[in-house]
């Protein structure tokens, strides 16, 4: 993945979140506009929930391996520099600064960890393999039952709504140096999508919009990402720290 654009990185993120809600806006626009497909082909039903079960499975290994995807999403060429750097430091006897997860241990990230039986875990990569997991098994069991939820499609399609909002807008509009909210808060994210998925699947059941929606959820979830490394960067900015080489 191409390094993220080093000017105007505010601008940056308001341009993710600005086509962020633009396509969930229109994705409401859609859902309700539409008139309920005539036309359902055997294979629909199976093949969109399945997508969406592969994307959620994805985010579980993502969530319970951060450091191994990490390499790829999280500035592979910073964090390669960054480990020549350390091997240097160690020679010289300096401090060194090694990494949990995907997070360095420096202390400034304290706040995007917790502890839990002596380890320390990643609360935003916590909460997406939570919110993923239930996400997982809710689409097993709508598809296996046949489950109808028609009556309560609009009232579902629309705390899915705010929930991908309030996971958009995380690191704008709470105090995520709290750990326990920053895992809520992606619970809430992965769990949104996958209510408009099952607003969306009992308001039109559209090919095209549910197809649409696949595209949209994938957007999201590298908006999450990049904003993530963003908020990263921003807690680095204000660092004074010599002894690391991390997004610097």
């Amino acid at each position: 993945m191409s390094k993220m654009p080093e000017a105007n990185p505010n601008i940056f993120s308001i341009y993710l979140i600005s086509v962020s809600f633009i396509g969930l806006f229109l994705l409401a626009a859609l859902t309700f506009g539409t008139p309920t497909s005539k036309v359902n082909f055997p294979w629909q039903k199976a093949a969109i929930g399945s997508i969406f079960g592969i994307i959620s499975l994805t985010g579980i290994i993502a969530g319970v391996y951060p450091s191994k995807c990490s390499r790829l999403l999280h500035f592979r060429t910073s964090i390669q520099s960054r480990r020549h750097y350390d091997l240097d430091q160690r020679n010289m006897g300096e401090r060194v600064i090694t990494f949990e997860g995907h997070h360095p241990s420096c202390g400034k990230f304290s706040t995007h960890v917790f502890q839990l039986g002596g380890k320390n875990y990643c609360a935003g990569c916590t909460g997406l393999v939570i919110g993923a997991v239930i996400s997982l098994l809710g689409t097993a069991f709508y598809f296996s039952t046949g489950l109808c939820l028609r009556e309560m499609a609009m009232l579902i399609f629309w705390l899915g709504f705010v929930g991908v909002a309030l996971g958009l807008l995380q690191y704008n509009l709470f105090n995520t140096n709290r750990s326990f909210i920053h895992l809520s808060l992606n619970v809430i994210f992965v769990l949104g999508a996958f209510l408009l998925f099952i607003g969306i699947e009992e308001t039109a059941n559209n090919l095209v919009l549910e197809a649409y929606f696949v595209i949209l959820t994938l957007y999201w979830i590298l908006t999450r990402i990049l904003l993530s490394q963003q908020e990263h960067r921003k807690i680095c900015s204000v660092c004074g720290s010599d002894s690391c080489s991390f997004f610097k």
